[in-house]
C-alpha cells in the first residue's frame, strides 16, 4: 500500500492552509475541453476591455466622455461636474459667512 507523489503533497499542510483538498486533481486545468473554456473566457474579456473607450488613446480635449461607452458627456453635466468644486468652495463660504452673521 504505497502513496505517490501526488497522493503526499496534497496531503501536505502547505495544501491545506491554501485551501485544497486533498482528492483535488490540479491536472484538470490542463485538460483540452478546459484549455478551450479558458481561452474562451480569455477571449470574452479581451473583446470586452477592446470595446470600451480607452482614455488614453487620444488627444486630450474640453469633451468629457463615458469611459465605458466612449460616448460624450452632455454640455449640461460636463459643466457641473467641472465646476462642482468651485460651486461647493462658494456654498461652503456663503454657509460659514451666514453662521458668523447669525452669531
Amino acid at each position: 500500500m504505497g502513496f505517490s507523489n501526488r497522493d503526499a503533497s496534497a496531503k501536505h499542510p502547505s495544501h491545506q492552509k491554501a485551501g485544497l483538498k486533498s482528492t483535488e486533481d490540479v491536472t484538470k486545468e490542463v485538460k483540452p475541453h478546459r484549455i478551450k473554456k479558458d481561452n474562451s473566457d480569455l477571449n470574452t474579456l479581451v473583446n470586452c476591455i477592446e470595446n470600451m473607450m480607452n482614455p488614453f488613446a487620444q488627444e486630450p480635449d474640453d469633451r468629457l466622455y463615458c469611459i465605458t461607452t466612449g460616448k460624450q458627456t452632455p454640455d449640461e453635466i460636463k459643466t457641473d461636474l467641472l465646476d462642482c468644486v468651485s460651486k461647493g468652495d462658494t456654498w461652503c463660504d456663503e454657509f460659514i459667512d451666514g453662521c458668523f452673521a447669525d452669531a
